[in-house]
C-alpha cells in the first residue's frame, strides 16, 4: 500500500527514509519511480474494521493513500465498505485510478514467473 509524504506528514507518522526502505516501482502509465520510505505497522480502519499494514511512501502521490489489491479483495472492501471509500453526494467526479506495482525488491522473480507463465501456455498450445 501507498500514502502520499504530505499525508504521512500531516497524519505525524513517523517515517523511515532509510535507503534500504526505498523500493522502485511502476507506475500505470509503465514509468517507474522509487519510494522515498516507508511507514510500519500503521492502523487503517475502514467501516470499523481495522488492520496493521506498512505503507509505501510516494512523493507527489494524487491521492492520498492507494490501496494493495490484496486488502481490496481479501477484506472485500468495495463489497462491505464502499460507502466509506466513496462519496456519492459529490458534484463533481474528483476520483483517481492508480496502479502501482511493486518492481524494486521483486522485479526479476516477477520476470521470471511471467517468463515461465508464457513459456507454459506457448508449450501447451502447441500440444496436439
Amino acid at each position: 500500500m501507498f500514502v502520499s509524504k504530505e499525508y504521512a506528514e500531516k497524519l505525524d507518522l513517523e517515517i523511515d527514509n532509510d535507503i534500504k526502505s526505498q523500493i522502485e516501482v511502476e507506475l500505470g502509465d509503465g514509468t517507474t519511480t522509487w519510494t522515498s520510505g516507508i511507514v510500519r505497522d500503521v492502523s487503517w480502519i475502514v467501516g470499523g474494521m481495522g488492520v496493521r499494514c506498512d505503507f509505501h511512501i510516494l512523493d507527489n502521490l494524487c491521492v492520498d493513500v492507494v490501496l494493495s489489491n490484496d486488502y481490496l479483495f481479501e477484506y472485500k472492501i468495495f463489497l462491505k465498505y464502499k460507502k466509506y471509500l466513496v462519496d456519492n453526494d459529490m458534484e463533481e467526479d474528483h476520483s483517481q485510478l492508480c496502479s502501482i506495482r511493486l518492481i524494486g525488491r521483486y522485479g526479476e522473480s516477477l520476470d521470471l514467473l511471467e517468463q515461465e507463465y508464457l513459456d507454459d501456455v506457448l508449450n501447451h498450445s502447441e500440444r496436439p
